[in-house]
This record gives structure tokens, sequence and C-alpha cells, in this order.
């Protein structure tokens, strides 16, 4: 089996990037435009969801 550790480099370089841009919006004004609250709401709750997956401790029962 071959491991690409480019592929696995780029990924990660990738995912930082996301979380970097999605951290750095702005929230949403109360009276703002609804599509955009809601891409700011998604994709809070899609880094928060790779965080918690990316940072598992299989030690603790639960898995988190």
């Amino acid at each position: 089996m071959h491991f690409d550790f480019g592929t696995l480099f780029t990924g990660g370089v990738g995912a930082l990037l996301l979380s970097a841009a999605a951290r750095a919006l702005p929230e949403p004004a109360a009276a703002g435009n609804p599509f955009y609250a809601w891409v700011y709401r998604f994709t809070h709750l899609l880094l928060a969801n790779f965080d918690k997956a990316a940072w598992r401790n299989e030690d603790q029962p639960s898995g988190n």
C-alpha cells in the first residue's frame, strides 16, 4: 500500500485555510441577508464537526 504524504499535507493545509477563512467572516447582522446568515452558521457548524472529528481521543469511552 502506498501512502501519499503530499495529499495528506495538501488536505491539512486546505482544512486550515478553510477554517481560517470561516473564522474571519464577520457576524451576520440581525436584519441582514438571510442567505449570508445561513452560510455563516453552516460553515461554523461544518468546521465544528470537523474539529471534533479531527481531535478524537480514543482513550475515552465516548471517543471524544
